[in-house]
């Protein structure tokens, strides 16, 4: 009995610590106080339905520019995010941090594309269904 409920406990907690990780990205958002113009924060990694938050966000602001710091994701809501910015004008920047992986497709699609002297942009060849995610190949970015 004890062991069954050790086992329990063992699978909760390995349970409960993949939920905490399979989080997306936060994205929040505020206006320079100088210009009036948005500014849109995507951190974390890039998950289905952060395309979906971005989108209750554009209505806020004619001009804005996304801020990236994420390590990648789904390539599939980066390039609907990306297609979003693309379409509205806005622009991109990464801000002394790093924006690999999907995150970079983001980046791309800025209308004007910044980085600070520190920040890290990286590409990669995406992971399909064929190829196993952990090859090197597919995991060494290329950073700019």
């Amino acid at each position: 009995m004890i062991c069954i409920f050790k086992s329990f406990i063992f699978i909760a907690i390995l349970i409960a610590g993949i939920i905490s990780n399979c989080q997306a990205a936060s994205i929040t958002y505020d206006k320079d106080p100088k210009s009036g113009d948005g500014r849109i924060f995507i951190k974390g990694e890039i998950e289905d339905g952060d395309a979906v938050e971005l989108k209750k966000l554009i209505a806020k602001f004619d001009r804005a520019t996304v801020f990236l710091d994420s390590p990648g994701g789904s390539i599939g809501p980066a390039i609907q995010i990306g297609k979003l910015i693309h379409a509205l004008g806005y622009m991109t920047a990464v801000n002394d941090t790093d924006c690999a992986s999907a995150c970079s497709l983001i980046w791309l699609a800025g209308s004007f594309k910044f980085l600070t002297q520190d920040a890290k942009v990286g590409f990669h060849l995406p992971a399909t269904y064929e190829t196993d995610k952990k090859t090197e190949s597919n995991i060494a970015a290329t950073y700019v």
